[in-house]
């Protein structure tokens, strides 16, 4: 049998918190980490139909141009010579939208994207 008075109870206590701070610092890390993972994606996920509405205005207007030009030179292409000038066109559309889309992202990443997605959607007609 033990008998313990408020100083041993009271010591006790001193170790059992010195204990749980020790752990404080690592969770904190973790919240942090976490929270800066969920902020991306949430930016990201603002941003993504913006992206996808850009992506889809542009292969609209894309779409405008090969097609009027690949019935117009219909006769005078094979299937190779199609398929070199879509290609060619989705290359040009893929490189013009590089930068916006890779400017959104880093503006993204950085926690002030929402100007930079709304100059994009006014730039290039997008209905929010």
């Amino acid at each position: 049998m033990s008998l313990y008075n408020v100083d041993d109870l009271n010591q006790v206590r001193d170790q059992q918190v010195a204990e749980r701070r020790k752990h404080i610092a690592p969770a904190e890390a973790i919240i942090e980490a976490e929270v800066g993972k969920f902020v991306l994606d949430w930016n990201r996920r603002k941003d993504g139909p913006v992206i996808g509405r850009l992506t889809a205005e542009v292969d609209r207007l894309r779409e405008g141009v090969v097609g009027p030009l690949l019935e117009k030179f219909d006769a005078r292409l094979n299937d190779a010579d199609r398929e070199w000038i879509e290609g060619a066109f989705r290359l040009f559309q893929n490189r013009l939208l590089h930068g916006p889309i890779a400017a959104l992202q880093e503006a993204s990443k950085e926690g002030h994207s929402a100007g930079l997605r709304d100059a994009l959607m006014r730039l290039f007609g997008l209905k929010g």
